[in-house]
């Protein structure tokens, strides 16, 4: 039930209650880069990856 509750609202865990949930998808959207980094790993040294880590916005990754 709780795997359940964290798949709509993540922030169920924090101590200080639940965020709204704009504010987490907010904050979900300004972590992907850090996110798809993470995924490419050694393919961050390929054209690919440099092309990638040169993004600045949402909108240019």
């Amino acid at each position: 039930m709780i795997a359940r509750a964290a798949e709509t609202n993540c922030s169920i865990f924090r101590r200080q209650g639940m965020k709204d949930l704009d504010v987490v998808i907010k904050d979900y959207l300004n972590n992907t880069k850090y996110c798809v980094q993470n995924m490419l790993r050694e393919l961050q040294e390929t054209p690919r990856g440099k092309k990638f880590l040169e993004c600045q916005t949402l909108e240019q990754i």
